[in-house]
């Protein structure tokens, strides 16, 4: 996913401070099909709790952000299953140059905290 060609703004949110949206629709593969998240759509990006940025990542790394818009759609839309979802995010994260300890430790934290954003 390194190459994607994707546009994308930051808008104020009262609720989520910033939150990232999609100028183009972004298209990517997963478990043999392809999807598109369409133009518009909103994340908040990496969801990390702000004492633990400087050890896991601010929301807006450039190695997570798609990542993260399209992890947030498969939360939305429950395209695959929940383990599905954080699996591919794990992955993904490691194939953008991201440290496999953190994706890791970003994995781990998801599947015991994520359920409620489910």
């Amino acid at each position: 996913m390194k190459s994607i060609n994707t546009l994308f703004h930051f808008e104020c949110s009262e609720d989520h401070g910033y939150v990232i949206v999609l100028d183009s629709p972004i298209t990517f593969s997963s478990y043999g099909y392809q999807y598109i998240i369409e133009k518009g759509y909103k994340s908040n990006g990496m969801s990390v709790p702000r004492m633990l940025w400087g050890i896991i990542s601010p929301p807006y790394d450039p190695r997570t952000i798609i990542p993260s818009i399209i992890h947030d759609w498969m939360y939305d839309t429950h395209i695959l299953s929940r383990k599905q979802s954080d699996a591919w995010y794990r992955d993904e994260l490691i194939e953008n140059e991201y440290p496999a300890w953190k994706a890791y430790a970003v994995y781990y934290a998801i599947r015991i905290f994520g359920s409620s954003h489910w």
